[in-house]
């Protein structure tokens, strides 16, 4: 329960990451990280991109299942507000892979007809892309100009030929194979003082240290311990490229510092990488219990080995 409570939250993140600060797509680590995705990227990958072929189909207030130009679209009644046409081009890819990932099916940039940047649907629609890994684990991404990453999307669909997600805009996106696979297993351990308490926490077994990249090239990072006496510690924070510490949240046992919710400042968290995914660092500050004006300090360590994790939709858009 505790994983699906904050599954909003990890997709926010990460939507931010890709969109501002460096949560809505995914990032590679930092350093040598970096620089493996960059070198991986699709110089060898056959997307068969044609910048310069168009097509065209229109979406109508009417709403409907349109399936054209090698995708396929549906869209309730009343997701765009007059005919709207749509412009499907193949360009080549700009962005890198996270690490874990390849490109290896084609690449489609969706846009109206007028280029409107702002144009967004009002109501999601769904989108499925054609992949051609042979049935391998795959995620859809999309690519963002500013950012050097493919930023991964929470995705509600896949099949052996189809991946789908749900959006609201338009842009330019594509299949990822994943061939480091998702959710391996993490380890690790940290230790929490707080309300006169102290605790082990594990962060394998029941608990996990999962890390969700995004496009800018930061990382979400999740940790979720469980005690011998089954009490829990989450501590999330986005960690950037150059190692700066953003955006932390933490609860154990019922206290909680959430930034805008609960009244004093985030927890401070330092952390340092001696290799790469793996974490050691301290988080220190103020928890709140429950709704009430209970304060208590939360003095806490880990040291964890990271597994990637991308959030899979628990709201499946099939495709009927």
């Amino acid at each position: 329960m505790a994983r699906q409570s904050l599954a909003w939250l990890a997709v926010l993140a990460v939507a931010c990451a890709a969109c501002g600060s460096g949560d809505d797509a995914t990032d590679a680590g930092s350093g040598d990280a970096a620089t493996d995705a960059g070198a991986d990227t699709d110089a060898d990958a056959d997307t068969d991109s044609d910048s310069d072929a168009e097509c065209t189909f229109v979406v109508t207030p009417e709403g409907g299942d349109f399936e054209a130009c090698g995708l396929r679209l549906a869209a309730l009644p009343g997701s765009v507000a007059e005919d709207t046409t749509i412009v499907v081009t193949h360009p080549g890819p700009t962005a890198a892979p996270p690490e874990g990932l390849v490109l290896d099916s084609q690449v489609f940039a969706l846009a109206t007809a007028d280029g409107d940047p702002e144009f967004s649907f009002a109501a999601y629609v769904v989108i499925h892309l054609p992949h051609a890994t042979g049935g391998a684990e795959i995620w859809v991404a999309k690519q963002f100009s500013e950012y050097p990453y493919w930023g991964v999307l929470e995705t509600c669909f896949k099949d052996d030929a189809w991946g789908g997600i749900r959006t609201a805009s338009l842009g330019t996106f594509t299949i990822l194979t994943d061939v480091a696979g998702n959710d391996q297993p993490s380890s690790g351990t940290g230790d929490a003082t707080w309300s006169d308490q102290e605790e082990t926490f594990s962060f394998e077994d029941l608990g996990f240290a999962h890390f969700q990249p995004a496009a800018s090239g930061a990382r979400f990072i999740d940790l979720y311990g469980v005690s011998e006496s089954y009490l829990t510690f989450r501590l999330n924070f986005t960690l950037s490229p150059e190692g700066a510490v953003d955006g932390v949240t933490a609860s154990v046992d019922g206290w909680n510092n959430w930034p805008g919710i609960t009244p004093f400042d985030p927890i401070a968290v330092t952390v340092s990488e001696p290799e790469e995914g793996h974490l050691v660092g301290t988080a220190v500050g103020a928890l709140q219990h429950g709704g009430t004006e209970e304060e208590t300090s939360l003095s806490a360590t880990f040291d964890v080995h990271l597994a990637r994790h991308f959030w899979l939709s628990e709201d499946p858009c099939y495709w009927e």
